[in-house]
């Protein structure tokens, strides 16, 4: 009767091991989902705060009176509207370029530099009047409708950014120039991957945690047997 529900139960343990296991692997993909898209929307909502605060603090009269050409350059408004997106991006070190765009003077559907942060002697400088060469779509439609975005990865002639896009606007609301933060790709990977690595090994150690015990009463079963052998081996002398 003891050797019966000895394998009895040596077969109910794979059983009860699957019967763990299995729901927490499916626990395990869950989470690692739902921190991953957590994570993303934290960034996301971030980035986002941070060029609304920007866009809060430049001075909305002198960007209204900048014309978007070459003539603007040297101008009082031109540089204090420069060195005002240079002290946002000093300030935020995400931040690789901070740029004012606007649509451009004559063209269809092209967005122009306004004013960026970068110095002019940089290769990455962009003048005024310069045409926007990347990905515009998401930038038209946060200039039709006012509001701000944070663009998917994308790549242009300066690398593989991420940009976060607001409306600067005057006293009565109407948009005067979008601002482009452009952080690199790389970076906001990086930090997405931290979520996921931070919920993988949570869901690692649970697993782990669930592999001992089933370990343990292996063992347990394991020294029970001996112990009934033995028991049966007394007896029969």
């Amino acid at each position: 009767m003891t050797d019966v529900h000895l394998r009895f139960s040596n077969r109910s343990l794979p059983w009860l091991g699957l019967a763990i296991v299995l729901p927490t692997l499916l626990a395990a993909i869950w989470f690692v989902g739902f921190v991953s898209s957590t994570g993303d929307r934290l960034e996301h909502d971030r980035i986002l705060a941070l060029a609304r605060t920007v866009t809060a603090t430049l001075e909305s009269e002198r960007i209204a009176a900048l014309t978007g050409v070459s003539s603007d350059v040297g101008t009082a408004n031109f540089d204090t509207v420069r060195d005002e997106l240079r002290r946002a991006r000093d300030v935020n070190p995400d931040f690789r370029f901070v740029y004012l765009m606007r649509p451009a003077l004559g063209e269809s559907k092209k967005m122009a530099f306004l004013a960026d942060a970068e110095s002019p002697e940089s290769p990455d400088y962009s003048a005024p009047g310069d045409l926007y060469d990347g990905p515009d779509e998401d930038l038209w439609a946060a200039w039709k409708t006012g509001t701000a975005l944070v663009q998917p990865p994308h790549q242009d002639d300066w690398g593989r950014w991420v940009t976060a896009v607001a409306p600067v606007r005057d006293r009565d609301g109407k948009v005067l120039a979008m601002l482009g933060m452009d952080m690199r790709a790389d970076s906001w990977s990086a930090t997405l991957d931290r979520y996921r690595a931070f919920a993988m090994a949570i869901c690692a150690l649970v697993l782990l945690l669930e592999g001992l015990f089933l370990l343990g009463l292996r063992l347990e079963k394991k020294n029970k047997h001996r112990l009934a052998a033995l028991n049966t081996k007394l007896a029969q002398q």
